[in-house]
């Protein structure tokens, strides 16, 4: 959940939530940026929706073909294009790099 506003709304709404059952040991995660970061993605992702939503209703009047599955089609396709194209041009790394050690053996001695 991503909430932005006062600090004393913030905390007001954390008592509210840890008053819930199974919320009582909640721990926020705080940005205390002046700038919203997610605002140019919630843009796009919206308007991806859209036009993607638009253009697979009309390829399924087109085809023929069930309207869900054309959009849902349709938006996977473009998520394996972007994925590639950032894998491609090196602007995320997709794979995590192997571990030096075992997991098991770095927590063998935990409490």
């Amino acid at each position: 959940m991503f909430v932005a506003g006062s600090a004393e709304g913030i905390e007001e709404l954390l008592g509210v939530l840890r008053a819930l059952p199974g919320l009582e040991d909640l721990a926020p995660k705080y940005s205390l940026s002046d700038d919203q970061p997610f605002s140019r993605m919630l843009v796009l992702s919206a308007a991806l929706g859209a036009v993607s939503g638009a253009l697979g209703m009309y390829l399924s009047y087109w085809l023929d073909i069930s309207s869900g599955a054309t959009i849902v089609l349709l938006e996977a396709s473009i998520f394996v294009v972007v994925f590639a194209f950032d894998a491609i041009t090196g602007r995320r790394q997709v794979w995590a790099p192997a571990p030096t050690t075992s997991p098991a053996a770095a927590h063998a001695f935990d409490d």
